[in-house]
């Protein structure tokens, strides 16, 4: 008895330790990452390497984008992850589970029927489907720097153009009155002293 409680243990030790590999492998990958599909992907190889699997999907801006490792998302899987955004942090039935964030749901139907196996893949989920919302999140925020950015730049450029047009405008104004000054002068026959003081 306590030989196999030992064994026990001891897988349950290694279970734990290989779960803690596929977190810090996926936070790796996803600090890597560079776009939405890119992190979708790599939670979905995260699930496969603790062998289940799972449809992602991530919500930009009230657009809705879900993804699966072999991109044929069902109508009724993407509904699903819609209708459950707002239902709490995790949604369980039977095999079935959804983890909720504010950015990314992810949803695994083949969930192990073992309790504690399914505790444990549970916590793992949460753990990577956490880590890749704070890099969307991140992804997200730099693109609207970048669009700022962009819009600023665009401002200053516009500014630019309107101060040279200005210049440009009063310069040709100013040459227009001094050639009609010149002309007025012309025709008063006014000396070259008196031109210019007139001017």
């Amino acid at each position: 008895n306590d030989a196999l409680d030992a064994t026990k243990t001891a897988f349950e030790a290694m279970r734990a330790t290989s779960d803690l590999g596929v977190v810090i492998k996926f936070m790796a990958n996803c600090q890597a990452s560079t776009s939405l599909e890119a992190i979708a992907l790599q939670l979905c190889i995260a699930t496969s390497s603790l062998d289940v699997t799972c449809i992602v999907q991530i919500h930009d801006n009230e657009a809705f984008h879900t993804f699966n490792q072999n991109n044929d998302v069902r109508q009724i899987e993407a509904q699903l992850l819609q209708e459950s955004k707002n239902k709490g942090r995790i949604v369980e039935e039977d095999n079935l589970i959804i983890i909720n964030f504010e950015l990314l749901s992810l949803l695994v139907t083949d969930m192990p029927t073992d309790t504690n196996l399914h505790g444990r893949i549970k916590d793992t989920l949460v753990h990577v489907t956490g880590a890749a919302e704070i890099r969307i999140r991140s992804i997200m925020v730099n693109e609207i720097l970048h669009a700022q950015g962009r819009e600023t730049i665009s401002v200053i450029n516009l500014i630019r153009q309107v101060a040279a047009d200005n210049h440009k405008h009063a310069t040709q104004i100013m040459t227009n009155l001094t050639e009609k000054v010149e002309e007025s002068a012309i025709s008063l026959s006014l000396t070259e002293e008196q031109e210019d003081h007139f001017i």
